[in-house]
C-alpha cells in the first residue's frame, strides 16, 4: 500500500465516525435507552422524556492534525 492509499484511507475515518455514532444514538433511542452527549458545550441527556442539561463543558480546544499535544 503507498502512502497516498493510506492518506485516502485515513481521510474516510472522520466521516465513518460521524456514520457509526449516529447510527448507535438511533438505535439507542429506538430502543428506549438515553443518550449522553456534548451539544453546544454542554453535557446533554437525550431520552424519550427530552434533552435534559447535566453539565456546562469547557469550549472544544482546535488541535492542529497530525500534531502532538504535551500532556501535563
Amino acid at each position: 500500500m503507498t502512502e497516498e492509499e493510506l492518506v485516502a484511507l485515513e481521510e474516510t475515518i472522520p466521516a465513518l465516525a460521524v456514520k457509526a455514532l449516529t447510527e448507535a444514538t438511533r438505535q439507542a433511542l429506538t430502543s428506549g435507552r438515553p443518550v449522553v452527549l456534548v451539544v453546544d458545550d454542554k453535557l446533554v441527556r437525550i431520552d424519550s422524556e427530552g434533552t435534559t442539561v447535566l453539565k456546562d463543558m469547557p469550549p472544544q480546544m482546535t488541535v492542529t492534525v497530525r500534531t502532538k499535544r504535551a500532556t501535563t
